[in-house]
């Protein structure tokens, strides 16, 4: 019997300019206030349910360097399309999250897609997940590999959190990020990341 297909992705080291990579890590370290737990919300209490999901988001997102990072993206499009399988198309929205995990941060095996009520209430799909990984040096923690599934289960690929590496991967693939170890626990040693999702409008 043939093992479930592995899904798609690729793997774009150095992928920002060291002045871009420094600037937003600088942004990151200046906004430790503004990191507000990103656990998911539960719809019944309206509390953050950190069972599925324990890490930080930013407030202010990408802030001054939103543009930037979109554009960098965009450059690179017929790349992501390429090495994820996803039929290329127009896309709509990029949508971006700034993320820290701290120790014993991780995030549970889940989809990046909406379904049910949130699809229903949205108008276009996500499509293509990329998550940009960036770090001070030395690197101040340990773990946090995304952990990318086989559809109908089996052997799993494993990607480490590199310091200027853009992971992308389709939407629908199921991954996990695995538990973090950051000894000293201060903020600057954290593990950060820009989560962007790029959706097509629905037809």
């Amino acid at each position: 019997m043939a093992p479930n297909p592995a899904p798609n992705f690729g793997v774009f080291d150095d992928f920002l300019s060291p002045a871009l990579h420094s600037g937003i890590l600088a942004y990151a370290l200046a906004n430790e206030a503004k990191f507000k737990p990103s656990g998911i919300l539960r719809s019944e209490t309206g509390e953050v349910d950190t069972r599925l999901r324990q890490s930080l988001r930013c407030e202010d997102g990408l802030g001054p360097f939103k543009d930037a990072f979109t554009a960098a993206v965009h450059a690179r499009l017929p790349s992501l399309f390429e090495s994820t399988g996803v039929q290329p198309f127009a896309v709509t929205e990029t949508e971006l999250e700034l993320a820290a995990h701290g120790h014993a941060g991780f995030y549970k095996m889940h989809l990046d897609t909406f379904t049910q009520v949130a699809r229903q209430a949205a108008q276009s799909d996500r499509m293509i997940s990329a998550v940009y990984y960036f770090n001070r040096a030395p690197k101040g923690f340990s773990g946090g590999d995304l952990q990318l599934y086989r559809f109908g289960g089996g052997p799993a690929d494993r990607i480490e959190p590199q310091d200027n590496r853009l992971l992308a991967f389709a939407s629908f693939a199921p991954h996990e990020v695995l538990p973090i170890d950051c000894p000293s626990g201060r903020f600057e040693d954290y593990r950060f990341a820009i989560n962007c999702w790029l959706h097509r409008a629905r037809g």
